[in-house]
């Protein structure tokens, strides 16, 4: 068997029951006391595949590679990564990068995200002040057109009565 460059990447969840596969042409590794991190890595093959690998990967799972006779089990970090996917036609690859972030960068993104929210938690605040004040006109306006047809049946009445002949029916 001739030694093969691509290495074959393998992902399998029982509880899902799926098993992925695709092929990498690149794979950077962090070493530490769990073993093998994925820093970054380069693969492709069919698009469903590409899109689901990448996602494993980027979900924190163990990626199996194998190239030639050797099998490893790689450690992916959940959430780290950025993704970039491309297409042409019926082939995909998927490019996956360690997010370069220190921890102030982290700070400050989650202050941002928290600003966010109470912008939306404020916006949705003003949101039922604003429907309650328009039931209440809604009411209003209902009840002054309820009136208005009550004081227009009246003067219809009154209009009837007034031009009704007091006359016999037989004149």
């Amino acid at each position: 068997m001739s030694n093969s460059k691509l290495i074959e990447l393998s992902y399998y969840d029982p509880s899902a029951q799926v098993r992925l596969s695709a092929y990498a042409d690149t794979i950077v590794l962090d070493h530490d006391q769990n073993g093998s991190i994925i820093s970054a890595i380069r693969f492709g093959g069919y698009p469903e595949m590409v899109r689901a690998m990448a996602d494993a990967i980027y979900g924190g799972a163990t990626i199996e590679a194998a190239q030639n006779d050797t099998t490893r089990m790689l450690q992916s970090s959940l959430k780290s990564y950025q993704r970039q996917i491309t297409h042409d036609g019926i082939y995909a690859v998927a490019t996956l990068m360690a997010a370069e972030g220190d921890a102030t960068a982290r700070d400050q993104h989650n202050a941002e995200i928290a600003k966010v929210k109470d912008q939306i938690t404020q916006a949705k605040a003003d949101l039922a002040a604003e429907n309650a004040r328009m039931a209440t006109e809604r009411a209003e306006l209902e009840a002054q057109a309820y009136r208005i047809r009550l004081d227009q049946n009246a003067s219809e009445e009154v209009m009837r009565r007034r031009y009704r002949s007091h006359l016999p029916s037989g004149y």
